[in-house]
């Protein structure tokens, strides 16, 4: 069986968490939930949920790079959220034309919950599963 790595861009990055961003297992990439951007004092810059979404999805897109992945290597994504129904529909109007223009392919698997709170009071975070394509 193939040990479990941290890949090599995210070694150190974590800032003293007690998780790591990814762990690669094999062809496997397992992400750490990632919530909307941050300003410098740790308050969300965005308090839209659209906005918010865009956002974890650019992280999302920019962290697979990092792992030499891209949107079309996604296996599956969960999403937390703050909100009932009509919060959600927002979300995967954004995730949908996400996909769409990033060309993926195939859409991944989905799990979606709401929750009661998110870290840094975020409305959102994504939570995915990628497989490096042979």
């Amino acid at each position: 069986m193939p040990k479990k790595i941290i890949p090599e861009a995210f070694k150190g990055l974590n800032g003293g968490l007690p998780y790591s961003e990814v762990i690669q297992v094999g062809n496997h990439f397992h992400f750490a939930g990632m919530v909307p951007n941050l300003d410098e004092n740790k308050k969300l810059v965005s308090s839209d949920l659209a906005e918010q979404t865009r956002e974890v999805l650019a992280k999302m897109k920019d962290k697979l790079a990092k792992c030499g992945l891209a949107p079309s290597d996604l296996l599956d994504v969960t999403i937390a959220f703050i909100g009932k129904g009509d919060e959600y529909k927002i979300i995967n109007q954004e995730y949908s034309a996400w996909l769409k223009e990033e060309n993926a392919g195939d859409k991944p698997i989905r799990f979606a919950t709401a929750a009661a709170w998110l870290p840094f009071d975020a409305l959102v975070e994504f939570k995915p599963i990628a497989v490096k394509q042979d």
